[in-house]
């Protein structure tokens, strides 16, 4: 029976080192503490430019700055500008600090012949809805409204008139839901005024959507 005991004790000494001795190497892991911050973004220069057919662009870029990590630099966009016909160019500026983080600010390169007195600014209701956007005059030729989908997102979007009367929308990013883009996109001067588009984004279907002014 002794010798019963002892092998009984032998084994589960052995079994406690087995589960107890790993448990004492030493932790190498270490961890660090990143405080979360994303650069902040200012234009050079104007937020949104006007330009004729035939002037040349110079892009005055954009500064950046991260006080958390102490970074900062300026930043050019590589997007194109052509002033040779109408065009309106959504330019967007982007910096990256060293954790990773990204953040972005943009700038509206119109290009237009059409004249400083036209206007059309005002409130637009959404046919066969009660819902209503405001469209706001930026710069000669261009506009925004702030409820380009007529819904309860609020999304707001830039717009050109064109020398010809035509409406130009480029694509460009919703608060909402992100990259969006357009088609099938018209104006007629009525009276009233009406403006029609189809959106193509997250969030939204595919129907023509008119918002005629009030």
């Amino acid at each position: 029976m002794k010798r019963i005991s002892i092998i009984s004790i032998s084994l589960l000494t052995l079994c406690i080192a087995t589960f107890v001795l790993p448990g004492c190497k030493k932790d190498k892991t270490v961890s660090k503490l990143v405080k979360f911050s994303f650069p902040v973004l200012t234009l050079n220069g104007d937020p949104i430019i006007i330009l004729n057919h035939g002037d040349a662009f110079s892009d005055p870029g954009a500064s950046w700055v991260d006080t958390v990590t102490g970074e900062s630099g300026t930043v050019t966009a590589s997007t194109p500008v052509v002033t040779t016909s109408d065009g309106l160019f959504v330019i967007t500026y982007s910096a990256t600090n060293k954790n990773g983080l990204k953040a972005s600010v943009t700038r509206d390169v119109a290009v237009t012949g059409i004249s400083s007195a036209f206007d059309i600014s005002g409130v637009y209701l959404r046919s066969g809805t009660s819902a209503t956007t405001n469209v706001t005059k930026l710069g000669r030729g261009l506009f925004q409204t702030d409820n380009v989908g007529g819904n309860s997102l609020f999304d707001p979007a830039v717009f050109l008139i064109q020398t010809d009367s035509t409406i130009l929308i480029p694509d460009q990013i919703f608060p909402s839901s992100g990259p969006a883009s357009f088609s099938q996109a018209q104006i007629t001067y009525g009276p009233p005024i009406s403006i029609s588009y189809a959106i193509a984004a997250s969030g939204y279907g595919s129907q023509v959507r008119t918002f005629v002014k009030q």
